[in-house]
């Protein structure tokens, strides 16, 4: 249950994503997930998690990616999600989102409509997230409502609710980055 792996990958892949931060904007805070946090001197300040979902990373399902986000004055102005398995892309800046396939396609992302819960598709990365029974309660409750359920996603689920293929993420215990 508590189970919290962490690859040498995770680290390698935020040092190196530090190492170009660092040489390009100096004056820019970071903050990772495997490393502590960096204080910058200026306004603006990187989120990184270089391999979100690493279980599914170390179980071979392509729905891990490396997220990288820029605060500008503690508001988001970028938002990245990287899958170098599948060669997909997924950016936010600006109100708008973008995705870019291995071949290079890219188009604008729009989330569905939705009329209700009972139309939604719903998904989290895994019930057990929901330490606390009233979480767990507050999410069986949402589940009943939903058309329908996925279990799975980390941070692809993200991308796929900003494509318009499900409605609804919900988890417990989130962290910055």
């Amino acid at each position: 249950r508590d189970f919290d792996p962490v690859t040498a990958a995770d680290r390698a892949a935020e040092r190196i994503i530090r190492k170009a931060i660092t040489g390009r904007y100096p004056e820019h805070g970071i903050v990772g997930e495997e490393f502590a946090q960096l204080a910058g001197a200026g306004r603006f300040n990187w989120v990184i998690d270089p391999i979100d979902g690493t279980r599914a990373f170390i179980t071979g399902t392509p729905l891990w990616g490396t997220l990288i986000g820029l605060l500008d004055g503690g508001k988001p102005s970028l938002g990245l999600m990287n899958q170098p398995f599948t060669g997909e892309r997924f950016w936010g800046a600006g109100g708008t989102a973008h995705s870019r396939t291995r071949d290079g396609t890219v188009q604008r992302l729009e989330t569905r409509a939705c009329a209700g819960l009972a139309d939604a598709v719903l998904t989290t990365t895994h019930p057990d997230l929901f330490a606390m029974p009233a979480e767990l309660a507050a999410f069986l409750q949402l589940k009943a409502a939903a058309r329908m359920t996925r279990y799975g996603g980390d941070c692809y689920a993200y991308c796929l609710l900003a494509a318009g293929f499900i409605d609804l993420i919900v988890e417990a215990g989130l962290k910055t980055y």
